[in-house]
């Protein structure tokens, strides 16, 4: 029987239907059998992040799952199907999004002491977050849920989206990878970097002058915009604030990374001194009005047939899932022989010419490299990797044959330029090249092959299968001159 003629089981949750999905994730309505209680089921489809991507959402899932705060969505539990798709359970979305209350509450000029508790209010959040090395990477006020508060007239703010902080790099939304446009750091612009603490600082305040102007910090009309606007223009002037406010948000979007705050919580404590008062306090500003509107439910459908790849495994997938916990208990040789066993029954099947091709990775952040190479494995190739140039300069002195190259081209020891010019001057074998960089085309590619961090995966393996069937059925390479 098919998941939509079933209703799929998740442990104790029954899947009812699906609320949203795009290529990479589908948002599903479920509810607990035994409490018959709501939830939402968060599903990442097979194949759509990095297996690195993956084991990384999971492991903050988990650690996320024991954290109990009043301004975070609760995460209930996670874990990985057979089919290589993987889920976070989180509660019903409660309170209005603060970008809508926002548009019917206007410019919070006149209430400065909301508008700083709200970015308080998250900047703490947050600093919870980074006790768990979990940093959110998209703040704006699209990820902020107004709930009722403590008190009628009251509310409370929430932080939604933190279960996604590891998926961010390759994450897509509205054609682009990272956190929105509006909000996004200038460093993040400039190389493509992971966002971190500071990045999350400048996005919180790009929200601040949004708060207090009822418009986005920065204006633009396309990508090329929006990066002059974060990398090159002002921080913008809020007509009518106290000079302590605009020093905050001054610091906060300062262009560099190291002139801003250095911790969420320091922000909490510079909102403290402007206020006056103690943060446990800061509830008490945050006043609804206007009121609080419910959530429009959205419209979704009871067909489960889309996911029906996500949700269904082999019987040889379960069983091996099963199996794999016994093997803690065994010694380290036996453990060894069995896993080889499991390993390749579980694998699934991929092309032959595929499996037969080399790919060698130079690659000097550690995370990517990573990522990368589980990625090319899972699809079926053998991949050699290198933590720099003079790593992969030495692979191909020793005799390393590879297919195709993925190569970064800022890295130590030997960068890529240099080490693309070794291969054209024929002191290494030639092979064709894909690079893989943050690097602004003005500085010159030496391969016309280029993939912009951060990349999506797809397009990186249809270049790898493209690049390296062709060099397979190419002439070797000429002898390399001494």
């Amino acid at each position: 029987m098919s998941p939509a003629e079933l209703g799929h089981d998740l442990g104790p949750l029954r899947l009812t239907g699906i609320i949203r999905q795009d290529a990479q994730v589908a948002l599903c309505a479920a509810v607990h059998r035994q409490r018959a209680e709501r939830r939402l089921v968060k599903l990442l489809l097979p194949g759509a992040f990095p297996g690195a991507a993956v084991r990384r959402f999971l492991r903050q899932a988990g650690a996320l799952a024991s954290l109990q705060h009043p301004g975070l969505s609760p995460v209930f539990e996670s874990a990985r199907l057979s089919s290589g798709a993987a889920y976070v359970v989180l509660p019903p979305l409660e309170g209005e999004p603060a970008d809508e209350w926002l548009r019917r509450a206007g410019s919070l000029a006149a209430r400065p002491m909301i508008a700083a508790a709200i970015v308080a209010a998250v900047a703490e959040s947050c600093s919870q977050l980074g006790r768990l090395e979990v940093v959110h990477g998209d703040l704006r006020a699209g990820s902020l849920r107004l709930t009722p508060g403590p008190r009628p007239g009251l509310f409370t703010v929430k932080v939604a989206g933190s279960e996604e902080a590891a998926l961010r790099p390759w994450r897509m939304v509205d054609g682009q990878t990272g956190p929105a446009p509006a909000c996004r750091a200038p460093e993040l612009w400039r190389s493509g970097a992971l966002p971190d603490v500071r990045s999350d600082i400048y996005a919180l305040g790009c929200l601040y002058v949004e708060l207090l102007t009822g418009a986005p910090a920065f204006q633009a009309e396309d990508e090329g915009a929006w990066r002059t606007a974060h990398c090159e223009h002002p921080p913008p002037f809020v007509p009518g604030i106290a000079v302590e406010t605009r020093r905050l948000v001054g610091r906060m979007l300062a262009k560099a990374p190291e002139q801003r705050y250095q911790s969420m919580d320091e922000i909490v404590t510079a909102v403290e001194l402007m206020l006056g008062r103690h943060r446990s306090r800061f509830a008490e500003l945050l006043v609804a009005e206007p009121p609080l509107r419910a959530p429009e439910p959205e419209a979704g459908t009871s067909d489960l047939t889309p996911l029906g790849a996500a949700l269904t495994g082999d019987a040889a997938d379960e069983w091996v899932s099963g199996t794999l916990g016994t093997l803690r208990g065994l010694g380290a040789a036996a453990r060894e022989a069995i896993l080889g066993r499991l390993v390749a029954l579980r694998r699934t099947q991929v092309d032959e010419s595929a499996a037969a091709r080399t790919i060698l990775v130079a690659e000097d952040d550690d995370d990517t490299r990573e990522s990368v190479v589980e990625l090319l494995e899972e699809h079926g190739y053998r991949v050699i990797a290198a933590r720099h140039g003079r790593e992969a300069q030495e692979h191909l002195l020793n005799g390393v044959r590879a297919e195709c190259m993925l190569m970064d081209l800022w890295m130590p020891e030997m960068d890529g330029w240099t080490l693309a010019a070794e291969m054209q001057e024929g002191r290494l074998p030639s092979v064709p090249t894909i690079v893989m960089t943050a690097a602004e085309p003005h500085w010159g590619y030496p391969s016309a092959i280029v993939v912009r961090k951060p990349f999506d995966s797809r397009q990186l393996l249809g270049l790898v299968e493209s690049v390296s069937g062709t060099a397979r059925d190419a002439e070797a390479p000429p002898p390399i001159r001494r």
